[in-house]
């Protein structure tokens, strides 16, 4: 997994736990018409930006997990582990294919869930608010 598919994935997780409505069924159609998410993030994305408050979120997620790295400098942030590709890649397929996604994301970033993936988040979203 490339680092920008890990932004991609990271934001979107972080939007879709974020959503405080019901998603729309055009939305959760596509999310569960994808197969291999983890592989197909531009599609994930582009479902993200076709929905404007979830597009909103995604923006706003994606320019925080900027602010983190070095981009204005060309380096993304680090994703050291294959650890946490294979726990990312896991996560987003069981999110993509919920019957509720918002909410599978929202167990997803649970503290109470723990997980390295978790831990990760902490780290990297450090000033994030509470969801």
């Amino acid at each position: 997994m490339t680092p920008n598919q890990k932004i991609t994935i990271t934001a979107f997780i972080h939007a879709l736990a974020r959503f405080n409505k019901k998603l729309p069924i055009s939305v959760y159609n596509q999310l569960a018409a994808i197969s291999d998410v983890a592989n197909n993030t531009k599609q994930l994305e582009a479902i993200a930006m076709n929905d404007t408050d979830l597009a909103l979120l995604y923006k706003e997620e994606c320019d925080r997990l900027m602010q983190g790295s070095d981009r204005q400098k060309g380096y993304l942030p680090i994703f050291e582990s294959d650890d946490y590709s294979t726990e990312l890649s896991n996560t987003v397929e069981v999110i993509c294919h919920s019957p509720d996604p918002v909410k599978a994301s929202k167990d997803a970033l649970n503290p109470s869930g723990g997980g390295k993936l978790k831990e990760f988040f902490s780290q990297l979203f450090k000033s994030s608010p509470s969801i």
